[in-house]
């Protein structure tokens, strides 16, 4: 996931799971524990939920 970040590309849940062959709960888990890290920043909400790096002007 962190490699998918660093080459400026937003995640989500649906094509995660199925390139990394792991549950949505764990995809998740792992999102979040990008962004609890101040790796990765959340945007939208629901199913339009994605993520992507966070910027240095974001801190």
């Amino acid at each position: 996931m962190l490699k998918r970040l660093l080459a400026g590309e937003e995640l989500t849940g649906g094509p995660c799971e199925a390139s990394f062959g792991v549950t949505r709960p764990v995809i998740t888990k792992d999102l979040k524990g990008l962004v609890a890290l101040d790796i990765a920043v959340q945007v939208g909400r629901g199913r339009a939920t994605r993520y992507r790096l966070k910027l240095v002007s974001e801190s």
